[in-house]
């Protein structure tokens, strides 16, 4: 069995910033303005994927990430799926789910929406059901 350690997500690099030797992309927000505050590491999943996220956006969308002290500690989501939360931190850049979501499927989308309420991500909990609307 293959086993070498963390697996990181370079998560849509941008091609006009230069790309560091850190296991991270750059990211922009929804504005294609340069995120420039801290980044907390998340840890998920037992194949313990790590993914470098601005604590600004977590902030501005989760309220569980709200409430967390400052400065953010890591966290840890041993028993979650990598892939939701890769597309849970996709939407906190991008803001539309109907862009991806529908690619994954109906149980995807609602164990997505599981992740979301769980972290107080109301808007993409809106956004999944809108979704979830529209294909039924």
């Amino acid at each position: 069995m293959f086993t070498a350690g963390p697996v990181y997500w370079n998560l849509e690099p941008l091609s006009h910033f230069p790309y560091d030797e850190t296991p991270t992309a750059y990211l922009s927000d929804r504005n294609d303005v340069p995120i420039k505050s801290g980044r907390v590491k998340l840890t998920v999943g037992p194949n313990r994927a790590v993914f470098m996220v601005d604590t600004g956006h977590l902030r501005d969308h989760s309220t569980y990430f709200r409430n967390l002290s400052d400065p953010m500690p890591n966290q840890d989501f041993p028993a979650d799926y990598s892939e939701l939360f890769r597309n849970l931190i996709k939407w906190l850049y991008m803001g539309a789910a109907r862009d991806f979501l529908p690619l994954y499927g109906e149980l995807f989308m609602v164990k997505l929406c599981g992740l979301a309420r769980r972290l107080g991500v109301d808007d993409l909990v809106e956004d999944i059901m809108n979704n979830l609307d529209t294909d039924i």
